[in-house]
């Protein structure tokens, strides 16, 4: 069994996570509406699936005078390329991720940074733990989607059918964002 301790501090996460979810679709609108151009930098956990898909779509969505984009991520390992399939499910949207490599978020990107894109509750702790002052720039991907959760879960190491489905959410939630942002 283990110690009361660690049974607290998992409960307390999970308490804390339900917190920020409860508010995050209403934050996120809140800090889009206050925003109406300027560096938009979206996050992942590694930046080879979800924030450099998202990247590239909202930048053939939104008005490039108006917007600035980059994507990055919280993994050590830099210079990694998207799973060959990815990219070539990301070619059906749209989207070409052939170029692109992974690089790390650093703190000087979350301070130059408008607006700040997380797909889900890990990176938020992600965040948390790099620059807290951040928490005012966070939009989660799906906040703009008429149901279901704010967050877009990890492609990694799923199956085609599960990775098809994610990007169809992803693609929806990109979609949606750039209409608020628009």
């Amino acid at each position: 069994m283990l110690p009361f301790h660690r049974i607290l501090d998992a409960l307390g996460r999970r308490l804390g996570h339900g917190r920020v979810l409860t508010s995050a679709r209403r934050k996120s609108l809140e800090h889009i509406s206050r925003s109406s151009g300027g560096r938009l930098l979206v996050l992942c956990h590694g930046n080879i699936y979800r924030s450099p898909f998202v990247e590239r779509r909202l930048a053939a969505l939104l008005p490039p005078d108006r917007w600035t984009l980059r994507s990055a991520g919280f993994h050590d390992r830099t210079q990694r390329v998207c799973a060959p399939e990815f990219v070539t499910l990301a070619r059906q949207y749209g989207v070409s991720l052939a170029d692109h490599r992974s690089s790390r978020v650093t703190e000087q990107d979350l301070r130059n940074a408008s607006l700040v894109v997380i797909m889900d509750r890990k990176n938020w702790d992600q965040l948390q733990t790099l620059a807290a002052e951040a928490e005012r720039k966070v939009v989660w991907i799906g906040c703009a989607l008429p149901r279901g959760s704010v967050e877009v879960e990890d492609p990694y190491g799923r199956s085609g059918a599960e990775m098809r489905r994610i990007v169809d959410r992803l693609n929806q939630a990109a979609e949606a964002l750039a209409c608020r942002l628009g």
